[in-house]
């Protein structure tokens, strides 16, 4: 499930937990999509607390993106399992989606972003290809 972890303005932090599957990516993609409605325009996943995420979750998540993208905002994960940052790269996903090892080099990020210091993502590299 996504879970509010805190809001400043248009800079949302929320958490990926537990399973994200079949069974539960529509409630991700509609808490999501409800951050955004409320005017999030920069919205930092901390999956930490993630256990499994499989193809239909990559999809709420890539709908959550998009629409950030469309409204000139941006999705910024931090994601400290280094499987999972393996597989988004496979997937190229790392390439759409900001990918960061930490969650303080997600929060970086997204000031970086927010502040117009660094391009909104479109093809990027992962924090920990660049590090």
């Amino acid at each position: 499930m996504l879970q509010l972890i805190s809001r400043q303005d248009d800079l949302v932090i929320a958490s990926l937990e537990g399973e994200v599957d079949l069974f539960t990516s529509d409630e991700v993609r509609a808490a999501g999509e409800r951050l955004l409605d409320d005017g999030c325009r920069l919205l930092i996943l901390d999956t930490s607390p993630l256990t499994y995420i499989d193809s239909s979750g990559i999809t709420a998540l890539l709908a959550l993106w998009q629409r950030l993208e469309d409204e000139h905002g941006a999705l910024i994960m931090a994601i400290p399992d280094e499987h999972l940052r393996r597989r988004m790269g496979i997937l190229g996903l790392d390439g759409v989606i900001t990918v960061t090892a930490t969650l303080h080099d997600a929060l970086t990020r997204a000031r970086a972003i927010g502040a117009g210091a660094v391009p909104r993502p479109r093809t990027s590299q992962t924090e920990a290809e660049t590090a």
